[in-house]
């Protein structure tokens, strides 16, 4: 995708076949919040699309969850496209099981 979508994102860039350390989702792409073309690198902030827990990537494009400390030493615009982008995706999986729910 090159267009931004609601928050911002560009881009979609493929990764490593991984799975998210907490929820199992495949995590397989990562897409750019701020920067056009920007692919992850190592330290750099993402959110699993599966669980909505917000990682880094490590070295070698590992996620490490965030520690709650590392969360609230976020500056102001970064912690609020974290939990924007947290937020929409809480959104996606109420609505996917509200209509889970409603076809049983």
């Amino acid at each position: 995708m090159t267009d931004r979508g609601p928050l911002g994102v560009h881009d979609e860039h493929r990764l490593p076949e991984r799975r998210c350390p907490k929820c199992g989702h495949d995590f397989n792409a990562a897409s750019a919040v701020r920067i056009h073309g920007q692919r992850p690198r190592p330290g750099d902030l993402t959110v699993c699309i599966g669980c909505a827990l917000p990682f880094r990537f490590q070295d070698d494009l590992s996620l490490r969850l965030l520690a709650p400390a590392e969360v609230l030493a976020l500056d102001g615009e970064t912690a609020l496209d974290l939990v924007r982008i947290m937020g929409a995706i809480r959104a996606v999986r109420r609505r996917e099981a509200q209509e889970r729910h409603r076809r049983n």
